[in-house]
């Protein structure tokens, strides 16, 4: 009978000591104390991130009727949902953001390799709440970093403006 006395002390005394333990690391710089945390561990996540999209406008000299993001054009380029050409989009918008023309060079002979010559296209900075924009739609800011034609040969950068807020 001691014993289980003993258990079931143990069993309500540790919970309530981790949660004590747990809710003082909030005070700490890393708001946990190993191996204790505060249970709040998802809401410091910030949602909210800066992705870069190519938006087609033309395909081969030929205006397209509104212009369509490079993962949306399965009849413009060969493989828009590839991962690679996602991080070469990402690196070609942080070129274009930080104004290195070689990086933009590089970027661009592989994003291009997919389009037929004469394909204009933008680079945007998309800054939005993923969870968000997969419900809705909706992107909080979208800023164009870079215009290009395929097959040019000095890149058009435009100046970094202020954002537009959708």
């Amino acid at each position: 009978m001691q014993s289980y006395r003993r258990l079931l002390y143990a069993s309500v005394i540790a919970p309530a000591l981790m949660l004590a333990i747990g809710l003082s690391a909030l005070g700490t710089l890393q708001q946990e104390i190993f191996p204790f945390y505060s249970w709040f561990l998802f809401a410091l996540v910030p949602n909210a991130k800066s992705t870069y999209q190519i938006v087609i406008l033309s395909s081969g000299g030929k205006t397209l009727p509104s212009p369509r993001m490079y993962n949306e054009a399965d009849d413009i380029v060969s493989n828009p949902h590839s991962i690679v050409a996602y991080k070469v989009m990402q690196r070609l918008g942080k070129a274009c953001k930080h104004g290195d023309a070689a990086g933009i060079a590089r970027e661009r002979h592989f994003i291009e390799a997919n389009f037929k010559p004469g394909t204009q296209y933008e680079v945007l900075r998309l800054h939005s709440d993923p969870i968000e924009r997969w419900r809705t739609h909706e992107v909080v800011i979208r800023e164009v970093v870079g215009t290009f034609e395929a097959g040019g040969t000095v890149p058009a950068i435009v100046p970094a403006t202020a954002p537009t807020e959708r």
